[in-house]
Order: C-alpha cells, then sequence, then structure tokens
C-alpha cells in the first residue's frame, strides 16, 4: 500500500503543478468519461482520476506509515519520506476538504497513539507542501473573491442539490426509503454527461433512505470501536491496521458531509483491506478460544 500510494502522490504532485507534461499523460489513458479537461485544473487526481479519492487514499496511508514508524525502527528514513510525500500529495489534490481531512487524520493518530510529539512531525511536510503547491493553494484561495464570498465549485455544490436532489429527495417521503441506487443525473451541459450527489449524507438517504442512514450510523459505531481497541491493544501489524482504519472511518465521517467518501475509488478498496486485517485478532481470538473449550470437552471424561 505504501509503495503504489508513493507512485500516486509523485503523479498528484507533478500534476497539480503541470511539470513533465503528467497532465498530458493522465489525460491519455485516465480521463473520466473521456472528459480530459477535469485533469488541467491544477489538482492532483492522479491515477485515481479523482482528486478527493487520491486524497484519501494518501491521508489512509499517512497513519499505516505514523503505525509502521511506532512498530520498529528499521526503514523509518523511508517511512519518514513516505510520510512528507502522502502529506504534500494529498494537498495537492486542492480539496479543502481533503485539507480537513489531512488534519483530522493527524489528530486521531496522535489521540490512539498517546504520541502527541507526532504532531510536530508533519508541520515541516505541511509547510513544504505549501512551499511547493503554492500556486494550486493560491487558485483555490481566489475563489473566496466571488460575490458571494465563496469558491464557485461551494456554491455550484448546494446548486446541484438544491435544483436536481433534494426536491426529489423530500417530496411524497422518498427520504424514507429512498429514490434510486443512482447517484446521478443525466445533464447534457455538464462535460461528463452527468450531475453527481456532492453530499455523502444525501447519497445515503437518495439511496437507501433511513435504514441505510442507520445501518451507516451502526457501521461507524462498530468500526470505531473494534479499530480503536486493535490499535490500543499493542504494537503489532494488527495495530498498524487498527490505527489506520480508526483513523480512516474518523475521516471518512466527517468528509460524509461533502461526498460520499465511503465509496470513493481506491480508497475504498484501501480502507475495507485495512478494515479486514483490523478483524483478524478479534477472528483469532474466537477461534482459540473455540479450540480450548474443545479440548476441555475432550478430557473432561
Amino acid at each position: 500500500a505504501v509503495s503504489s500510494a508513493m507512485v500516486v502522490a509523485a503523479v498528484a504532485i507533478l500534476q497539480a503543478r503541470e511539470l513533465f507534461g503528467v497532465p498530458q499523460l493522465l489525460s491519455k489513458y485516465y480521463s473520466p468519461f473521456g472528459y480530459s479537461n477535469l485533469l488541467h485544473n491544477s489538482r492532483g487526481s492522479s491515477t485515481l482520476a479523482l482528486p478527493a479519492a487520491t486524497a484519501d487514499l494518501l491521508v489512509f496511508c499517512v497513519a499505516i506509515v505514523s503505525g509502521l514508524w511506532l512498530l520498529s525502527r528499521q526503514h523509518r528514513l523511508v517511512l519518514g519520506i513516505a510520510a512528507g510525500l502522502f502529506v504534500v500529495g494529498a494537498l495537492s489534490a486542492g480539496e479543502f476538504s481533503s485539507a480537513i481531512g489531512l488534519v483530522i487524520a493527524v489528530c486521531c493518530i496522535a489521540m490512539v497513539t498517546s504520541y502527541p510529539r507526532l504532531l510536530s512531525l508533519f508541520v515541516p511536510a505541511g509547510a513544504l507542501g505549501m512551499v511547493i503547491l503554492r500556486p494550486v493553494i493560491e487558485r483555490r484561495l481566489s475563489g473566496f473573491d466571488s460575490v458571494s464570498g465563496l469558491p464557485i465549485s461551494w456554491t455550484g455544490r448546494l446548486e446541484n442539490l438544491r435544483g436536481y436532489f433534494w426536491p426529489t429527495l423530500f417530496s411524497h417521503g422518498n427520504f424514507v426509503f429512498g429514490v434510486r441506487p443512482s447517484a446521478r443525473v443525466p445533464v447534457s451541459s455538464q462535460g461528463t454527461g452527468y450531475v453527481w450527489i456532492e453530499s455523502g449524507y444525501t447519497w445515503l438517504l437518495w439511496g437507501g433512505g433511513i435504514p441505510l442512514l442507520l445501518s451507516f450510523i451502526y457501521f461507524v459505531h462498530v468500526v470505531g470501536s473494534t479499530s480503536w481497541r486493535v490499535a490500543r491493544a499493542d504494537r503489532s501489524p494488527a495495530a498498524v491496521a487498527g490505527l489506520a482504519t480508526f483513523v480512516a472511518i474518523a475521516v471518512i465521517t466527517v468528509l460524509m458531509t461533502f461526498d460520499p467518501h465511503l465509496t470513493y475509488r481506491g480508497a475504498a478498496e484501501q480502507f475495507f483491506a485495512l478494515l479486514a486485517m483490523t478483524g483478524i485478532p478479534g477472528r483469532r481470538k474466537s477461534q482459540d478460544s473455540t479450540l480450548e473449550t474443545s479440548s476441555a470437552m475432550e478430557v473432561a471424561p
């Protein structure tokens, strides 16, 4: 995960700075719905073809390298370089929500590991990212110069929700059991041909109504409590997975306010793989307990 994500991060940074023809290369092979203009907007979408998904993947990897850093003193130089690359790569996505997710991740790492000094290790990486990505950051901040005082991407997102989704969702009680699984509507004026739901919790109600929303809340509770317990249990590979899973579910829960981060390509696959590894200690413990019980029953006669 760390090795492949380093490549993803490097490509995202070069794309955001429009260096070495990386945007042109990506537009040939990684254009979402064939719409290559999205790859020339100073945002690092890398090989995932989606900036927010790229940022999520790299944020989760920040947690992985942090866990590995505490697990062993080996390869700390490589892990430090990887962490810095992931921080800069996440910022290269040019998403305000991704920056929020990065802050949440770092705070969760410090909280779970009881190692607040880790916070200071990410400061140089953040500062370096601001220097390297200065044109990207300036372009994003320029959006606040609009008449409304909000970036066009924010106002456009709200207009899409009000125009295409909320009227249908909140009429005739559709929010109770949802509208339909597809979270998009065809709009010919859009470059990709569709407008997607850019609000994770609206997406839950749209796709499955209140039952799906409640199931997600229960999912967050179970994953959060289990991953916290595994991450705090000891210093082991499973604890690394537990730490990354806890960070991932915390980031997803908050950022679902903006987009359906739970199913983002690349990041979602990594999250559910981490979730599976986090569950291994509990499964082994259950199996060991069953074996001990069986052995005791066999010896009893």
